[in-house]
């Protein structure tokens, strides 16, 4: 639940700034990583504030100091810098933005809160990239709708989107012109009750399909409990919970760009190690792999005492993970090599091209009963059949 050390790497710098205290006088500041993670926990888990582990800084310091972030902007700040810091290397894509509302329950009222046919609550907006990162996110009272809190929502992104994708409930003629003026086109499917009909390309609407995106971030966003249910009265204390929730999920891109890129001599071994995947036989492979294991198992055993928390855990804990994939999927890694009557590919190209080209035609006939549908794909794939040398 704590952050990791390549974590805390991307969040020292903004966070060690926050903190700093230009006067002497007065007690010393907390440990910030040790704040930070206090605060992360009553998000992850949801609980009071008065139930934080001992392990951490008392639940005012925390409180503290997370009203204070909230009051000060200091939660979107970062969101918005590391939403920047990924587009300039290049791991953003505006060309499509998501664009989406959920309900936050709030039964204990509170700024911000509007009754609805669920109950009392907020609603939470949010703005994603292409991929599903979150680009902003705001609160508003439950009881507006969505559409009216379109613009405001996109005018807080730090990245000027191309093109918001959203569902039919953003269908708005003053909605398209403002966007518009902006620079920004609104991909939407038209209400059947629109009064102005008018006719609607439909190679655009194939973006459309790509909208789950937004409500996944939504399903990982929800995790953290805290974002869950809001019990703050004030407004910005819950909209700072929710930021932090998106910063974390910010943080995984991060830690992905690391481990496509090892920097570690035993990590770039591996990475070589695993290319060979496809080029190589699986007696050469496993050999190759229990050859690794054995040069750097001292190194995979090295421990890390947590300061905060006096407990060790693995240095190289994604290192060793890597390794323990790859010898527990041995097995299945070379059922193309174990079986060549068979002719399956040694990599999964063709059987995506075959997915690919199965839904394609499964989206002609959605009419279709459920056997029958089990019927026409038992017979595409003996139709295709295994493929000989030729083709």
């Amino acid at each position: 639940m704590d952050i990791s050390d390549k974590q805390w790497e991307v969040l020292e710098k903004p966070l060690t700034s926050i903190f700093h205290k230009s006067e002497t006088r007065g007690r010393p500041r907390q440990d910030p990583r040790a704040v930070l993670n206090g605060i992360l926990w009553i998000c992850r888990t949801g609980a009071p504030w008065a139930d934080l582990p001992g392990r951490y800084p008392p639940y005012q310091t925390c409180h503290r100091y997370h009203k204070h972030w909230c009051k000060s902007g200091s939660w979107d700040k970062l969101l918005h810098a590391l939403a920047s810091d990924l587009r300039d290397r290049g791991k953003i894509d505006i060309t499509e933005c998501f664009i989406d509302g959920t309900f936050a329950s709030a039964k204990k009222g509170g700024a911000c809160v509007g009754p609805t046919k669920k109950g009392k609550g907020t609603k939470i907006m949010a703005v994603t990239d292409a991929v599903g990162i979150p680009l902003t996110v705001r609160a508003f009272s439950a009881s507006t709708h969505e559409v009216k809190l379109a613009d405001r929502t996109i005018r807080s992104c730090a990245i000027k989107p191309k093109r918001v994708i959203a569902d039919r409930a953003y269908d708005s003629d003053k909605l398209r012109r403002t966007l518009k003026k902006r620079g920004i086109q609104l991909v939407c499917p038209h209400r059947s009750n629109r009064k102005r009909q008018v006719h609607q390309d439909g190679r655009e609407l194939r973006r459309y399909k790509r909208r789950w995106k937004v409500e996944r971030l939504f399903a990982w966003l929800f995790n953290s409990r805290r974002t869950f249910v809001r019990y703050e009265y004030h407004a910005d204390l819950f909209l700072g919970m929710v930021q932090l929730a998106c910063v974390m999920i910010i943080l995984k891109s991060y830690v992905e760009m690391a481990s496509r890129k090892p920097k570690l001599p035993a990590a770039i071994e591996l990475r070589q190690l695993t290319q060979m995947l496809k080029k190589t036989d699986k007696e050469s492979f496993t050999g190759g792999l229990q050859l690794w294991h054995t040069k750097w198992k001292a190194f995979l055993a090295e421990r890390t005492v947590e300061s905060t928390t006096g407990k060790s855990r693995y240095t190289h804990g994604r290192l060793r993970s890597a390794h323990r994939s790859l010898s527990c999927n041995l097995p299945w890694l070379f059922t193309w090599y174990d079986y060549p009557e068979l002719d399956i590919p040694n990599t999964t190209n063709a059987i995506d091209g075959y997915f690919a080209d199965l839904k394609n035609k499964l989206r002609n006939h959605n009419g279709l009963s459920l056997t029958r549908k089990q019927k026409f794909i038992d017979e595409f794939l003996k139709a295709c059949g295994p493929r000989d040398g030729n083709g």
